[in-house]
């Protein structure tokens, strides 16, 4: 075998290109491409393009030359290989967030990350504001541009990062702002605006300050002590009523307490108990029943006279 040829496969989405070849043409397939047939041991460069959106393979088969214009394909080689597609897909905004509150001071930092695929970076776009500037960690003496791109297209952001930002509100008044995020295409020049994303922040005036006022706390009062109970003299008690019965209980028939000897208060007049003073009494009592049995001495003495007469 005195020298070789190359035959690639045909297929429509995949085109073949070699500096070997006429410049400028893709290299036919199904058949040897080459005329004259290539040295028997050497090397070729191709490049291949594929405009199918999906990766595809592609076999190349290498023939020995028996003659001018005749090869033996018993004894050929192949191998395939994997093209890639040509197509690159749209970018894709993963995320775009920050960890700082909503509203933030002037001057605070704010801490912004994203993470994106199929970009070749991303770019800020800020939304102006009256009274506001912006700065950031990658340049922060370099106040950034409002309603523009912040970047340039050679100094993009990485597809992939996080930056520091800082906002400066001159003002007297609380002021909104939104951030964009813009991903760059990979394959081709500008920015895909429909993927962008955006997030919101109020920015504090200077004349603001960040003191958190303490919670007011009541100051310790004295206990009240509680009130005690009256302290009665030992002669004199109060007549507690008992509690009523409850509902399971049966009801008993009530007695009326002993009356227990009578009980005076101290400095009040108390009557003499000497041995006159109960002879008076029994005195009274005779008298008063014998005058009842006169009485009914005479009703009757009348009422027997009328009878007899």
């Amino acid at each position: 075998m005195d020298n070789v040829n190359l035959s690639v496969e045909c297929k429509p989405e995949i085109k073949v290109s070699s500096p070997t070849y006429t410049a400028g043409l893709y290299l036919p397939c199904g058949k040897p491409v080459f005329q004259p047939d290539l040295a028997k041991s050497g090397s070729l460069t191709l490049s291949f393009s594929n405009s199918s959106v999906d990766a595809l393979p592609h076999t190349l088969t290498l023939l020995p030359s028996m003659a001018p214009g005749v090869y033996n394909a018993v004894y050929s080689a192949t191998i395939t290989i994997t093209v890639a597609s040509d197509v690159v897909p749209d970018p894709v905004v993963n995320y775009f967030t920050t960890s700082a509150p909503s509203t933030v001071y002037s001057g605070q930092i704010m801490p912004i990350s994203w993470s994106t695929a199929n970009a070749k970076g991303v770019n800020l776009k800020i939304l102006c504001a009256k009274d506001i500037t912006a700065t950031s960690s990658k340049n922060p003496s370099s106040i950034l541009s409002c309603d523009a791109y912040a970047f340039a297209d050679n100094d993009l952001l990485p597809s992939v990062g996080s930056l520091n930002l800082s906002f400066q509100n001159n003002g007297s008044s609380l002021s909104s702002i939104n951030i964009n995020l813009i991903p760059a295409f990979k394959a081709k020049v500008g920015y895909d605006a429909t993927k962008s994303k955006t997030l919101s922040v109020e920015i504090r005036p200077k004349s603001s300050t960040g003191v958190i006022t303490a919670p007011i706390v009541p100051s310790p009062t004295k206990p009240v002590p509680a009130p005690t109970a009256p302290i009665f003299p030992s002669a004199i008690r109060p007549v507690v009523a008992p509690p009523p019965p409850s509902q399971n209980q049966s009801a008993q028939p009530q007695t009326a307490p002993a009356l227990g000897p009578k009980i005076y208060a101290p400095g009040s007049y108390v009557p003499p108990t000497t041995a006159e003073t109960t002879t008076k009494k029994d005195y009274q009592i005779t008298k008063s029943v014998r005058s009842r049995f006169l009485s009914w001495i005479r009703e009757v003495s009348l009422m027997a006279l009328s009878w007899f007469y």
